[in-house]
């Protein structure tokens, strides 16, 4: 498999350079066109120094989809598929990132652990005068001359919602299960309780769920997701509304295997609230295949790492984390903080729990 792996990136190359001039064709402007095959030939050149099989193959497939685009306007022109084309190619600049910070993240020894809890404590300090009406950040910003409109009186720190705030310290959440850090687990926890985020607070749970791994967490958590489900009428009214998007979704689905690209209208201009049916929509099931293949096969050594990724995965089902810059940086950098334990570059120091500690942290917080 490795083998005709390495002949993929030049082979992909290989059909972008001699495209690259007339790429101008299907946006009528030379210099829009050639900038979209200079950017398919970054994507696949990125994407070939990952070295996770899922996320390398899932890069490639972005840039072959994009290529086949842009061969496709070049003979049979259509303008509501030259918008969708151009659309994709502008969010397919957000991959490209998430990628360039995959590869950033694996290659140093940056504590990003602990910057992210940092990041985290900061929000919920921003947060604690919001219980209250008092929104001093957003005063700040007036100040500044900006015009900023009142938001819902909700815990939201700096984000735009409380759901936004709740996914990106429920997933932050397993990274305080570590000396020094535990003693925020309560705060955390408050703000979680008090955002009414069913999918954050309910994948926060399954989370916790992986980490301690012990019969009466099961339990708990089975007791919490209930009533939480009771309290928030989650399996009552709570989910309608995504139920309609996603089947509505899905039986507009026309292509199933390469899917309708980022912008094309499923029946409704609002996120699906469901990550991987907006990656089956947008990009077909062969994208979807790769990304459940990584799900399957990611690496679960570091229990730490392994069980905020879990949070993530679960907030992916009713929720769109990844179309939000703040959580998607964050799961973008779990996951490369994942692939540099499995490369063994991980330098671990008394910050962190060892193994014995890490068994220990079954039966107690700190």
């Amino acid at each position: 498999m490795g083998d005709w792996l390495r002949l993929v990136p030049p082979f992909l190359i290989g059909i972008a350079i001699p495209l690259l001039p007339f790429f101008w064709v299907s946006n009528g402007r030379p210099r829009y066109g050639e900038l979209a095959g200079f950017m398919i030939i970054a994507l696949i050149m990125i994407s070939a120094q990952i070295k996770n099989i899922w996320i390398r193959l899932f890069g490639f497939y972005i840039a072959v989809w994009l290529i086949v685009s842009k061969i496709f306007l070049m003979f049979f022109f259509d303008q509501e598929f030259a918008t969708i084309a151009i659309i994709t190619m502008q969010e397919s600049t957000y991959i490209m990132c998430g990628l360039i910070i995959i590869l950033f993240v694996t290659n140093t020894d940056i504590k990003f652990e602990n910057w992210i809890c940092i990041s985290v404590i900061i929000q919920s300090l921003i947060a604690i005068p919001q219980y209250f009406g008092i929104f001093p950040f957003l005063e700040l910003l007036r100040y500044a001359g900006l015009n900023i409109i009142n938001p819902i009186p909700d815990v939201i720190g700096t984000l735009e919602n409380s759901g936004f705030y709740a996914s990106y310290i429920a997933i932050s959440l397993p990274l305080f299960f570590r000396k020094r850090w535990c003693w925020f687990i309560p705060v955390i926890v408050v703000h979680l309780i008090f955002c009414k985020s069913s999918s954050a607070t309910i994948a926060a749970l399954i989370g916790v769920i992986f980490y301690f791994n012990i019969w009466l967490v099961w339990i708990l958590c089975g007791v919490g997701v209930i009533a939480y489900g009771w309290y928030d009428n989650l399996f009552t009214t709570g989910l309608d509304n995504r139920f309609a998007f996603w089947k509505a979704c899905i039986s507009a689905v026309k292509h199933p295997w390469y899917g309708h690209g980022v912008g094309a209208q499923w029946g409704i201009r609002v996120y699906l609230h469901n990550e991987y049916l907006q990656v089956f929509w947008e990009f077909g099931g062969i994208a979807l295949g790769l990304v459940l293949g990584y799900i399957v096969t990611v690496y679960r050594g570091n229990r730490m790492l392994f069980s905020s990724l879990c949070i993530a995965i679960v907030n992916c089902i009713g929720n769109y984390p990844m179309h939000l810059p703040p959580s998607a940086f964050l799961i973008i950098i779990i996951i490369g903080l994942i692939e540099r334990e499995k490369d063994g570059k991980e330098i671990t120091n008394g910050d962190f729990l060892d193994e014995s500690e890490q068994s220990s942290t079954r039966n107690t917080w700190c």
